[in-house]
């Protein structure tokens, strides 16, 4: 079983986080006391890590230096955990996640936590298989602009 440390705040953080109505991060102690959480809890069948640390997800926005005029496109957000401060800074985040539960779960996580959600357009799809038909004519015109973020893999 693979396992990743937590810090005090994660394990805090992560505890009762759910989507479909189901727990899906269930930190424990290891035999140190340390808390850890399975990677095999979350992305079983696609094999996804997440990054859950705040300060990681700001620094790669920082990093991508995202402004109020840019168009994002995010390649596998997950929890969510890098969408929100790509909302935070981003005219439009087009999030293209694979698994279908976390692509129906993500406006809901936006929106409780007070996100711009009409900001963000999900895309549930394989990233690989990714066309200009899948932006808003809007977007089309800026294609070549777009700023691709991503935490591959964590």
């Amino acid at each position: 079983m693979k396992a990743r440390q937590l810090t005090e705040n994660q394990k805090d953080q992560l505890i009762g986080q759910t989507y479909d109505g189901t727990q899906f991060f269930n930190p424990i102690q290891d035999a140190d006391g340390n808390w850890i959480i399975s990677n095999e809890e979350v992305g079983q069948c696609t094999n996804q890590n997440f990054v859950i640390d705040a300060n990681t997800c700001r620094k790669i926005v920082e990093l991508a230096a995202i402004g109020r005029n840019d168009v994002v496109l995010e390649i596998g957000p997950g929890l969510g955990s890098l969408t929100l401060p790509l909302l935070e800074k981003a005219a439009k985040v087009y999030a293209v996640e694979i698994d279908q539960r976390l692509a129906n779960q993500l406006p809901l996580t936006m929106k409780q936590n007070n996100a711009p959600v009409n900001s963000l357009m999900v895309l549930n799809k394989d990233a690989v298989n990714l066309t200009a038909n899948d932006f808003q004519k809007s977007a089309k015109s800026d294609l070549a602009k777009i700023k691709v973020v991503a935490n591959l893999p964590y």
